[in-house]
This record gives structure tokens, C-alpha cells and sequence, in this order.
């Protein structure tokens, strides 16, 4: 909250390669849903470059290439009509859209994201070399799972997609599964 907030990747990977360099130093897998899955893929390529690659590397709910059009200006609209589109694609709790005073504290930060999000372009750097997993929500409506399937051109590691039965949200809604199958990837591997 005592941070400006970052709608770059670059800026944002200047902030987190520091600190996760500094906790790298043992194996370790990197997760992310969502708008968080670039985020991780682009951390992980990182760590990658400083000697300190993944384990592995699991991304969900997003797309492998970039997010639907329909968002693409999301970030500059309007106080209203972005409160609209977060009630309209859920995942924001009512009460929070609801509290005018709290929707004011966070929408410079909501900001930051949707523009993270929707501007992001895959930065140049290497393929990753450790396998990656990607988790599809079989009813998300807008991340078809074809789209989540393209994660397979980022590494030259094996590959898996793994669809479950959910919307965007799997993270909450099918928790358990999610675990499992991530402790499943990880425990093929070995310590």
C-alpha cells in the first residue's frame, strides 16, 4: 500500500528479482494464475538468467500469448465503467465494489495490474529449460483452453496442460485439485 504501483513488466521484475534471488538458493517450483502466471514465467526466465532456474514452472488461468481484446483498454476507463467490468468478471468480493472509500484506495492499484496485464508483451530472453505445467479452467469463459495450451513453446522442458473442471477462479473453487496435482508434477522430480 506504501508503494507506487507498477503496470510494467519490466519495473515490476526490477522489484521481485532482488528479493527472490536472495530466497533462491535452495529448489524451488514458481505459481502463478492468472495475470500472476506472466508475472511468474517472466520471474522464473530471470532467476534462469542468474543461475538459479526453477524447478519447475506452473502457470493458470492465462493465456500463453495475450489476454482477450476485449479487455485492452480496461486500465484508462473510467471509475464507473471499471467497477462494471470487475463486477461483471467476478472475482472481486460485492462488499469491496460496494465501499466506495475502499474502491478508491484500490483502484490506482487494480490499474497497475489491468495495465500489466494487458500490456504485457513477452519480453526477449531465453526458452525455459524446466518443465512447466499449465492449468486450464475448463469453463472459463473468457481463456479458452487451446489458448492456455501454448505454454508448451516457452520451454524446451516437458510439458503438461491440465484442465479442470471450473471457471477462471479454479484457484478457489477446485483448490484441492490444484494442490494435488502440483504435488503430484513435483514429487515426479524428485527432491
Amino acid at each position: 500500500m506504501g508503494e507506487p504501483p507498477l503496470g510494467s513488466m519490466p519495473a515490476l521484475l526490477d522489484r521481485l528479482l532482488p528479493e527472490t534471488l536472495a530466497l533462491a538458493d535452495r529448489p524451488f517450483a514458481v505459481f502463478g494464475h492468472s495475470t500472476g502466471a506472466k508475472v511468474g514465467f517472466e520471474l522464473a526466465r530471470a532467476l534462469a538468467l542468474h543461475g538459479r532456474p526453477p524447478a519447475h514452472v506452473f502457470v493458470a488461468a492465462c493465456p500463453a500469448f495475450e489476454f482477450p481484446a476485449w479487455g485492452r483498454d480496461l486500465h484508462t476507463r473510467p471509475r464507473d465503467e471499471l467497477v462494471a467490468a470487475l463486477q461483471r468478471l467476478g472475482g472481486t468480493p460485492a462488499h469491496v465494489l460496494e465501499d466506495a472509500r475502499l474502491v478508491d484506495l484500490l483502484l490506482p492499484m487494480i490499474r497497475a495490474d489491468f495495465q500489466l496485464a494487458l500490456e504485457y508483451e513477452v519480453l526477449s530472453g531465453p526458452t525455459l529449460d524446466c518443465p512447466l505445467t499449465a492449468f486450464a479452467g475448463a469453463h472459463d469463459p473468457n481463456i479458452a483452453v487451446d489458448d492456455v495450451a501454448g505454454w508448451k513453446r516457452h520451454t524446451t522442458g516437458s510439458f503438461q496442460l491440465v484442465r479442470l473442471d471450473a471457471g477462471h477462479y479454479f484457484v478457489r473453487e477446485r483448490n484441492a485439485d490444484l494442490v494435488g496435482e502440483i504435488v503430484r508434477a513435483l514429487a515426479k522430480e524428485g527432491p
